[in-house]
C-alpha cells in the first residue's frame, strides 16, 4: 500500500493551525487563577498565598507547599510582560517549544532516527494529544516538567560510553532536581535515572546523580522556617491521599502500595482520550518489544520505572500527570514506524502485515478522539473584558474597598481593583471541613464574612443548592441586581441602606 505525503502534510499543517487558533482568547483554566494568584502575592508581598481560597486551610495567610520553580518562572514572566492570563499561560507554551527543540535535537541531530521533514509529523501527532493540546497553554507544571525531565533524559542517555560521562550525568541530575522544584512528581525521574544507570552498569555515576539531584531538590525547602513547618507540610501531603505511604505500620504501607498500583487504571482509562492512548501504547510495546529489547532496552526500562514511580508517588490519579510519559511513548512509535514503514520520494510505503494496519487503525482512533476534544476546547473563548464590564456595570465605586465572591477567573484582570476576590470554589472546598454551606447557609455565611457582592455562575448556583429566583429577588441579606453570560450578580443590601 502506498500513501502520498502531501495529504499527510496538509493534515499536519491543519493540526498546527488548529492549535494556533486555540491560543487566541483561550478560556481560563482553574489553575491559571489558582497558581497565578500565588505568583501575584509572592511577587508583591513575598508570601505565597491564595485569597481566592480564603478560609480553606488558611490559604489566604500562606501556603507551605507550592510548585516552587513553576511559580518562580511565573514571576519572571509577569515582571517582563505584566500580570495577565496570557502571560501566565505562556509559561507552558514556551516550555512546549523548548521541549520540541530538545526532542528535535535528540531524534534528528543526535540519533538520526527522524528526518527533518518527518519531525513535523512527529510534532503534529504529539501536539494533538489532548493533554498536551490543553496544558501547553495552561499555567500548570506538567509541560515544564515534561520539558525539563526529557532534557535530563537526553543527557543521561548520551552519557553512556562517553569520555565526559560524569559531566553529562551531573547536567542530567541538575535538570532532574529542577524537575522536582517544578512539581514534586519530578521525584520519579530520580528513581528512573538511578535504575537506568544501574542497568547500564554506570556505577560510578549513580552516587553523583543521586547527590546532585537531591541537593537541587532540597531547594524546595528554602522557605520553610522550622522543622515544625516541614512536619506540617508532610502531614498535609500524606493526608491528601487515603492510601498514604507514610505510616509506622509496615502492613499498612505495603497494602497501600498495592492499592496505589492497582488504582493506576483510574489515570490510564479515565476517559476516551486516555483510553485510546493507553491501548495504543500497550499495542506499540507488544509489537515493538523484540526490536526495542535489542536496540533500546533502556528506553523500555525507563518508561516502566516512570509508570511504577508515578503510580506510587503521586498523591492522586489525575490523568494530566501522565503527560510525562508522552516523549517516551512517541519514541516507541518512532522505532516501531522505522521498522514497519518506509518512504520513497513523496510516498509512504506500508508493508502488508497485520501489525501495521492495527497500528494505523488505533492511531486513527487516537487522532479522531483527540480532535473531538481539541476542537471543543478551541472554540471556547474568553476575554478578561467580560470581568471589566461586570465591574463597571454593577459594582459601586470605589471597588478597592469591596470584597466579592466570584469565579476563579475573575482575578483577570481585576485583582488589583478589589479589596478581596474570593472564589466560589472555596465554598465547595470548605464543605470538607465545615458545616453545610448550601442554600440559605451560603448567604448567611457570606454576610457574616462581610461579602459585598456575589457573582455566581449557573453551575455553582446548582452545586450550592441555591433557590430558584427571578430578578429583583431578595435572598437572605442579598438582592439580585443582574445577569451576565451565565452568571447571577447579587449585592449585599447593607450597601444600599
Amino acid at each position: 500500500m502506498i500513501l502520498g505525503k502531501r495529504p499527510i502534510n496538509i493534515f499536519i499543517y491543519c493540526i498546527f493551525a488548529l492549535f494556533i487558533y486555540s491560543l487566541f482568547h483561550r478560556i481560563p483554566h482553574l489553575d491559571d487563577a489558582w497558581l497565578g494568584e500565588q505568583v501575584y502575592w509572592l511577587n508583591k508581598d513575598g508570601v505565597v498565598r491564595n485569597v481566592l481560597m480564603k478560609h480553606y486551610f488558611n490559604n489566604h495567610t500562606g501556603i507551605l507547599g507550592y510548585h516552587k520553580l513553576t511559580i518562580w518562572i511565573g514571576i519572571i514572566f509577569t515582571n517582563l510582560f505584566g500580570f495577565s492570563l496570557i502571560t501566565l499561560k505562556s509559561v507552558s507554551l514556551v516550555s512546549l517549544i523548548v521541549f520540541l527543540a530538545a526532542f528535535y535535537y535528540y531524534t534528528v541531530i543526535i540519533n538520526k532516527i527522524v528526518s527533518k521533514q518527518g519531525f513535523l509529523l512527529v510534532a503534529g501527532l504529539f501536539i494533538i494529544a489532548p493533554h498536551v493540546f490543553e496544558f501547553s497553554f495552561v499555567y500548570r507544571p506538567e509541560i515544564p516538567l515534561m520539558a525539563f525531565s526529557f532534557i535530563s533524559f537526553i543527557f543521561l542517555d548520551i552519557s553512556r560510553n562517553n569520555k565526559r560521562e560524569l559531566f553529562f550525568v551531573i547536567v542530567s541530575a541538575i535538570f532532574v532536581g529542577a524537575s522536582v522544584l517544578i512539581h514534586l512528581n519530578g521525584l520519579v525521574f530520580i528513581s528512573s535515572g538511578i535504575i537506568l544507570l544501574l542497568y547500564r552498569k554506570q556505577y560510578k555515576s549513580i552516587l553523583i546523580f543521586i547527590a546532585v539531584s537531591i541537593s537541587i531538590s532540597m531547594i524546595y525547602f528554602v522557605h520553610f522556617n522550622s522543622i515544625q513547618e516541614v512536619i506540617q507540610w508532610g502531614n498535609i501531603i500524606s493526608g491528601a491521599n487515603s492510601t498514604s505511604l507514610i505510616s509506622s505500620d509496615p502492613i499498612s504501607v505495603i497494602s497501600n502500595l498495592f492499592i496505589r498500583l492497582f488504582n493506576e487504571h483510574y489515570r490510564l482509562f479515565h476517559s476516551p482520550k486516555e483510553i485510546t492512548l493507553t491501548i495504543f501504547t500497550i499495542l506499540i510495546i507488544i509489537f515493538a518489544f523484540s526490536q526495542l529489547k535489542k536496540q533500546k532496552p533502556g528506553l523500555l526500562l525507563y518508561l516502566l520505572i516512570l509508570f511504577l514511580s508515578i503510580a506510587i508517588i503521586s498523591i492522586n490519579k489525575s490523568s494530566k500527570y501522565s503527560v510525562v510519559y508522552y516523549p517516551y511513548i512517541v519514541l516507541l512509535v518512532i522505532y516501531f514506524s522505522k521498522q514497519h514503514f518506509s518512504t520513497t520520494g513523496r510516498k509512504y510505503i506500508l508493508p502488508q502485515n497485520k501489525q501495521s494496519y492495527i497500528f494505523i487503525f488505533f492511531i486513527g482512533l487516537f487522532i479522531v478522539s483527540s480532535l473531538i476534544y481539541d476542537i471543543r476546547l478551541s472554540i471556547q473563548k474568553f476575554s478578561p473584558i467580560q470581568n471589566r464590564n461586570i465591574t463597571e456595570k454593577y459594582i459601586l465605586p470605589p471597588q478597592t474597598d469591596k470584597t466579592i465572591v466570584a469565579p476563579m477567573h475573575f482575578i483577570f484582570n481585576e485583582l488589583e481593583n478589589y479589596k478581596e476576590i474570593i472564589s466560589l470554589m472555596s465554598f465547595n472546598e470548605r464543605q470538607k471541613t465545615e458545616d453545610q454551606l448550601y442554600g440559605d447557609s451560603f448567604f448567611i455565611t457570606a454576610n457574616s464574612e462581610d461579602i459585598d457582592y456575589l457573582i455566581i455562575t449557573d453551575e455553582y448556583w446548582k452545586s450550592l443548592k441555591l433557590p430558584d429566583t427571578t430578578l429583583s429577588y431578595h435572598i437572605s441579606n442579598y438582592r439580585i441586581i443582574g445577569r451576565e453570560i451565565g452568571q447571577t450578580i447579587l449585592v449585599n443590601t447593607k450597601l444600599q441602606n
